[in-house]
């Protein structure tokens, strides 16, 4: 069974970020803060779905994704594009700003020609096809089976037929389905992905959703931890010293205690989770506030007794609302 992939979207028209592929009704004017949105989520990949329709604003575009790209890839996320107006010009530029995977639209006119081009040019592990209709597959089987690595399937209600005809690796885009029919989607082993507003209108049950995967036998993407909890030194009161770090500029946010719960679930979710010593209760930072830490890296010291998390802070570290906890200045040399 594929490794199952939560894969919100943007769709992006006209340097904006609009509704779906259909509706162009803005839901951002500015990509870049749903960008920070999508990084913030557990989104395990990003799709951009570039609808320039025209030279001028392709160009504009470009430019746009090559940032949303770079912003991602900082982030540690992967980022798959695709054009309304495929050609090998266009997915050379997508390729060059770093996109990990390109999407063609077979409802487009030639588009063929430009799949096995496009993989005799990067490599098929390059190269998904995107179509409505499983019949598009299948009157083209040999050519994508020799061009593409996975399929991006646009209208949900072909997957069963997809299924019956091929076995590539399918990212399926769901504009609106109940969140516990996601995890019917995603029992067909096929399926490697959702995408589209279904992601995009829950992206902070993103972690409980993987729970419900965890929970129902259906693999998905997890962050590993180089080192077991047993592989600490603990201090007596069995706990690990934890020194939080921006992960932009290096400021040193705040120091807390992870047990051996706090510490996988931080692993598992990758939201900083600590132990509180005054509550004696676990503690996901930011749950009440908002103010969540995202994981970015984690290190232990060489004493294997501290941990230095770097982390994407949400707002302020410290409970009385500033940035960081270390604020009272004690001396500073002139």
């Amino acid at each position: 069974m594929q490794t199952k992939k939560f894969v919100p979207c943007i769709y992006l028209y006209n340097n904006h970020a609009v509704k779906s592929l259909s509706d162009y009704s803005v839901v951002e004017t500015d990509p870049f803060r749903l960008m920070d949105s999508l990084i913030m989520s557990s989104a395990d990949e990003i799709i951009i779905f570039d609808m320039a329709e025209t030279d001028e604003t392709q160009d504009e575009s470009i430019v746009m994704i090559r940032e949303l790209i770079s912003i991602a890839n900082d982030n540690k996320l992967d980022v798959i594009v695709g054009s309304s107006k495929p050609s090998l010009p266009v997915i050379h530029r997508y390729i060059e700003a770093n996109a990990s995977k390109v999407f063609i639209d077979l409802e487009k006119d030639e588009t063929i020609a430009v799949l096995e081009n496009t993989a005799d040019v990067y490599g098929k592990e390059y190269v998904i096809a995107a179509y409505n209709e499983a019949n598009m597959i299948d009157s083209e089987l040999e050519s994508i089976s020799n061009s593409c690595s996975a399929l991006l399937l646009l209208n949900p209600h072909q997957i069963r037929e997809t299924i019956a005809v091929t076995n590539l690796p399918i990212y399926v885009q769901i504009n609106q389905i109940a969140l516990n029919k996601l995890l019917e989607i995603f029992a067909y082993p096929s399926i490697c992905g959702v995408t589209g507003n279904t992601i995009n209108d829950n992206l902070e049950q993103i972690d409980t959703l993987k729970n419900f995967c965890v929970e129902n036998d259906i693999p998905i993407v997890t962050v590993g931890a180089a080192y077991k909890w047993e592989d600490f030194k603990l201090n007596n009161d069995g706990m690990v010293p934890v020194i939080v770090q921006d992960y932009k500029n290096g400021e040193v946010l705040m120091l807390a205690y992870m047990n051996k719960e706090a510490y996988d679930t931080t692993i598992k979710t990758g939201k900083m989770t600590y132990y509180s010593r005054s509550r004696n209760e676990l503690w996901i930072k930011g749950l009440t506030s908002g103010h969540f830490q995202y994981v970015k890296s984690l290190a232990a010291d060489c004493d294997m007794d501290t941990i230095l998390a770097k982390v994407e802070q949400v707002g302020a570290a410290c409970h009385t609302g500033s940035r960081s906890c270390f604020f009272n200045e004690i001396t500073r040399k002139a």
